[in-house]
C-alpha cells in the first residue's frame, strides 16, 4: 500500500473513470478511423446478442478478428462502458468482504451483485 489511503471512495472512482476513459477512447478512435477510411462514420451491423453477456463475447469476437472493422473497436468500447458498473459493485463486494469485514454491506452488495449477474447475463 502506498501513503495514499485506500478507501471505497477512490476505488469506485477509479473504477468509473477508468471505465469511461477506456471506452470513450475506443470509441473515438473507432470514428476517427472510419472517418480516415472512407469518409463516413458508417453504420452498425446488426448484432445478434440476446444479452449482454453475449453482447459482450461478440464484441470480443468481432475485435478479434483478422479482417476486424472500425465498428468492433465502438462496440467493444460500449461493452466497457456498460460493464463499467458491474465491476465497480464486484470490487465493492470485495471491499466490503476483505478489507471491511463487514458482514452486513458484504452481504447487501453480494445480493445486488447476483441480481446484476442474473440480469446481465441470463435474461
Amino acid at each position: 500500500m502506498t501513503e495514499r489511503e485506500w478507501n471505497l471512495d477512490t476505488i469506485v472512482w477509479l473504477i468509473l473513470l477508468g471505465g469511461l476513459i477506456i471506452a470513450a477512447f475506443l470509441i473515438v478512435i473507432s470514428l476517427a478511423w472510419q472517418w480516415v477510411r472512407d469518409g463516413t462514420f458508417g453504420s452498425f451491423p446488426p448484432i445478434s446478442a440476446t444479452n449482454f453477456g453475449e453482447y459482450i463475447l461478440f464484441s470480443i469476437r468481432y475485435t478479434a478478428m483478422p479482417d476486424m472493422e472500425p465498428v468492433a473497436l465502438a462496440n467493444l468500447g460500449i461493452a466497457i462502458l456498460l460493464l463499467t458498473p458491474f465491476v465497480r459493485v464486484f470490487f465493492s463486494f470485495l471491499f466490503f468482504a476483505f478489507s471491511e469485514k463487514n458482514r452486513r454491506f458484504t452481504a447487501i452488495t453480494g445480493f445486488v451483485l447476483l441480481v446484476l449477474m442474473i440480469v446481465l447475463f441470463l435474461s
